[in-house]
């Protein structure tokens, strides 16, 4: 069963009390003189004005995890104490120009901001906002308004910044470039993401050469920008390269990204959308623990990844593959991986059956022993009777012994059989996040897991045609009775 609720510890219990009573007495005086006879302040002495940054972030999500935050709320909880703020979790009611100029006034110790996705902030008062934010350290704005102008406001403004999301927005070689002049504050900026925005290989190769602490770039054309830079200013462009630790190749020409490999010893993290010729730089990079393929050619896996796993495959901590995949493949040649994202075509879901690698081999590695993320996909949505289980997918449910969050999506072949068969091995009694999208498994399994030791706190159970929402009402008041820590969805 999963664990149930225990008494909750007296910060908890004060935090929740101070929830429910944010109208009725903390918000009511403020809310009545000012709120409601429109009088706006720039700045608010309430009752939260010595509470410590921490408290004033768990009291947000408390008042959003009871669905209580309003507007109101943000204007006695914003003040000078606050070091860290995520407005991306309460768009609903922070998402507008009023909350980002009183951030940028009232918020001014800032060190880490999230705003990613609030697009109701204008241009005009982002530029405002980040006026106010000279001690910020971590930055995300992306999907939003964010343009030129905001990047060169911060460029004359936040000289302690280190990390900056613009990912998704209207930057262009403008913006970026003003990050790099010689008048810019951003010197120490070490990573920077300009995916997805108007911002070209001129732009990329300008903050690439001068800011000298740039370790983490994620531009979908970097492999071209500094193929480029090799084959102009040859070796000098290449020591100053060697300091990445991440590349994202899309689009890029092979000899780039062959090159880009080269020069870059360093390398965590290396996202390829063609890993033809690329095995033997992959094979030269120590200290890579990050590798994902973006490629949907049939048989890549066979050709191109499996050789690679089999050079570096034990050092990799994380694996995401958009390609067809071969688990027992994976399972041999990664011993170590905590992270494994499967993004598979139906097409080559039957390769998966290979009698030859089920074998005492396989035993003997103890496969998956290290696996706390498994997420599968099959990138089709059309239900087939004839359609079995994967027999790889299913070594690997048996062996993740260990997996703290599984994600199955669009696997039809998962049937109560097929899981019955899992669970014999493996009783998931450290997983505490499931998620079945579009699978074949009935109420038998549900409850199968209701009644199953384990650290289980969210089940979601998403376009399953054999549960019913009778079935779904009959779990929560199981949950209820038992008083399970657990939550579950259904749709």
């Amino acid at each position: 069963m999963p664990m149930r609720k225990g008494v909750i510890s007296l910060k908890n219990s004060c935090l929740r009390n101070v929830s429910r009573k944010m109208d009725s007495l903390w918000c009511a005086d403020y809310t009545r003189n000012f709120v409601d006879q429109e009088i706006r302040c720039l700045y608010v002495i309430g009752p939260f004005e010595h509470l410590t940054s921490d408290l004033i972030t768990e009291l947000i999500d408390t008042l959003l995890e009871m669905k209580r935050l309003k507007r109101n709320h943000l204007d006695l909880l914003f003040h000078d104490y606050l070091e860290k703020l995520d407005i991306s979790t309460c768009r609903m009611v922070a998402d507008n120009d009023e909350v980002a100029r009183h951030i940028g006034l009232r918020c001014q110790k800032l060190k880490e901001l999230n705003i990613n996705l609030c697009k109701r902030m204008s241009k005009k008062v982002l530029c405002l906002l980040v006026e106010g934010l000279s001690n910020i350290v971590s930055l995300i704005m992306s999907n939003t308004n964010c343009s030129d102008r905001v990047l060169v406001v911060i460029a004359q403004t936040c000289n302690k910044i280190r990390h900056l999301n613009v990912q998704n927005t209207l930057v262009t070689d403008t913006g970026v470039l003003s990050l790099s002049t010689g008048e810019s504050k951003c010197l120490g900026l070490q990573s920077l993401d300009v995916s997805r925005c108007k911002v070209t290989n001129t732009g990329v190769e300008a903050v690439l050469k001068s800011l000298p602490d740039l370790q983490w770039v994620t531009y979908e054309g970097i492999c071209d920008v500094i193929g480029e830079l090799l084959i102009r200013d040859g070796q000098a462009s290449g020591q100053q390269m060697c300091r990445l630790k991440k590349l994202t190749a899309q689009g890029c020409k092979r000899d780039n990204i062959q090159a880009a490999l080269m020069c870059c010893p360093h390398l965590t993290t290396v996202c390829l959308d063609n890993i033809d010729g690329c095995m033997e730089p992959l094979c030269g990079l120590e200290r890579l623990t990050c590798l994902e393929i973006y490629d949907n050619r049939q048989n890549v896996f066979e050709s191109s990844v499996a050789p690679v796993l089999e050079k570096i495959g034990t050092q990799l901590h994380t694996l995401v593959l958009h390609c067809d995949t071969n688990f027992t493949v994976i399972g041999l040649c990664c011993p170590n991986l905590i992270s494994l994202c499967c993004y598979d075509s139906v097409s080559v879901m039957n390769d998966f059956q290979q009698k030859q690698l089920k074998s005492q081999n396989m035993l003997e590695k103890a496969p998956f022993s290290h696996l706390q993320i498994l997420k599968f996909t099959r990138t089709h949505d059309d239900w087939s009777d004839s359609e079995v289980m994967p027999e790889g997918l299913v070594i690997v449910l048996s062996y993740c012994k260990q997996v703290k969050s599984l994600e199955l999506k669009r696997v039809h072949g998962l049937t109560d059989d097929v899981f019955f068969q899992v669970f014999t091995v493996n009783k998931f009694t450290e997983t505490e996040s499931m998620l079945f999208d579009s699978c074949s498994i009935t109420d038998v399994s549900v409850r199968l897991l209701l009644h199953q030791e384990s650290a289980l706190k969210s089940l979601l159970l998403l376009n399953c045609p054999d549960i019913t929402v009778k079935n779904y009402n009959s779990y929560k008041k199981v949950i209820a009775m038992s008083n399970f820590n657990l939550k579950i969805e259904y749709w």
